[in-house]
């Protein structure tokens, strides 16, 4: 989400500004982000400046956030999937979870990672393809979202947006409608932004910069230590860092969260599913064209080189090369985002230009049938690919403009 260059509001008082003014531009801040946001802490003092005079003109909100997002869901399928489970795979499921998860106090995001990364073997045999295929692609999410800077790629850009496709596919199949949870909370908040602006984000930055897990363990090591510290008010605060400071001179070096996910990525990297391709079958296609064509939009950029640079069709099913055995990157693109040159509303224009550009030049896509809209709204269906010149009408008129004014230039210059 991009904030504007309008002025912001802080969000405690200010004395530099007046009520009238603060409320005035909470009430206009809530309207440009659909809603109650943290604004960056520079602008706390100036409320009146601009985002560009602290050289915020392309400050950004991101959509997800890899640790609340994973482990909610991940809550949200261990209460529902059990209703959707055969009987004994569901007494199974449900002894694991008691056994595995109940048993902690607070139930942080590792553990219910943890317990994930058990599950595919514990069901092995007891579920149908699909279930399995639900888990197993979860098992994915939850590592594809922490990954670091240094293994984020194109190749894992397309795993994730491939992934959560297929995930969010596979909820909608199985778990609607659900029996435990109200459809709005099955397919809610955290369904949502990690079915959509996962990938999104991970185009400019890898999960692991949005994470906050870290810090957020503090608060649970303040509360522990404020048991045992001076309830005098003045000294509390100054008692709590340094008992946490002391405690991390004297630790091994390592934070907790470190340790914690190094033993699941190392446990979650030997799982054999991760070094093959990701496929759907025609029949899939068949039955979710919308779908599937909106997915292929969200990943433009890696169809514009065409066939067989990150895809390529079998007799039975589309197979895209973004498995761990596959090149991170080909020299035809496209080129990864970073936050420092860049945002995602800007690469989602990119990812929409390459896929008028794939249009205009009929480039050969996974699908045999296109969906087109012209700008009254009339929708039709286009065998692809497609000798009609009226393609362009439809789908591209951007692109039909260029040609013509290339083609005029070219006429000019011959004459």
């Amino acid at each position: 989400m991009r904030l504007d260059t309008r002025c912001v509001p802080c969000s405690a008082s200010c004395s530099r500004a007046s009520r009238s003014l603060h409320k005035d531009l909470d009430a206009r801040l809530q309207e440009a982000l659909q809603g109650t946001q943290r604004v960056s802490s520079l602008m706390l003092h100036n409320p009146e400046h601009k985002l560009g005079d602290h050289n915020l003109g392309q400050y950004e909100i991101f959509a997800s956030e890899g640790l609340h997002d994973i482990k909610d869901h991940i809550k949200n399928v261990f209460v529902e999937l059990p209703h959707h489970l055969p009987p004994a795979a569901k007494s199974t499921f449900t002894a694991f979870v008691e056994q595995d998860l109940n048993q902690h106090a607070m139930i942080r995001g590792s553990d219910y990672r943890r317990a994930l990364l058990k599950l595919p073997a514990i069901l092995k045999g007891k579920v149908s393809q699909a279930i399995d295929d639900l888990i197993t692609t979860l098992v994915e999410l939850a590592l594809l979202l922490y990954i670091p800077d240094e293994q984020r790629s194109p190749r894992t850009v397309l795993r994730l947006y491939n992934v959560s496709f297929k995930h969010g596919m596979l909820c909608l199949d199985i778990l609607f409608p659900p029996k435990e949870l109200s459809v709005g909370v099955t397919y809610g908040l955290y369904y949502h932004k990690i079915f959509v602006h996962a990938a999104e984000d991970t185009r400019i930055v890898c999960g692991y910069t949005r994470l906050a897990e870290n810090e957020e363990r503090q608060f649970k090591e303040l509360r522990s230590l404020a048991s045992v510290t001076s309830r005098r008010s003045e000294e509390t605060a100054q008692q709590l860092f340094e008992r946490l400071q002391m405690k991390a001179a004297c630790s091994a070096g390592t934070h907790s969260f470190d340790k914690s996910e190094g033993v699941f990525t190392r446990a979650a990297t030997k799982l054999p599913f991760l070094s093959k391709n990701t496929y759907f079958t025609k029949d899939f296609i068949d039955h979710n064209r919308l779908a599937f064509q909106l997915h292929l939009e969200r990943i433009a950029d890696f169809l514009l080189p065409g066939e067989s640079v990150w895809w390529t069709s079998k007799v039975e099913h589309i197979e895209f090369h973004d498995g761990l055995e596959e090149p991170v990157s080909k020299p035809s693109g496209p080129l990864l985002g970073h936050f420092r040159d860049t945002n995602v509303k800007e690469e989602l224009q990119r990812v929409s230009d390459c896929w008028t550009k794939c249009l205009a030049r009929k480039v050969a896509l996974p699908m045999d049938e296109i969906r087109l809209q012209n700008a009254n709204g009339r929708v039709r269906y286009v065998a692809w690919p497609t000798n009609e010149s009226i393609l362009l009408a439809d789908a591209a008129p951007d692109a039909e403009a260029a040609a013509d004014a290339e083609a005029a230039a070219d006429a000019d210059a011959a004459a």
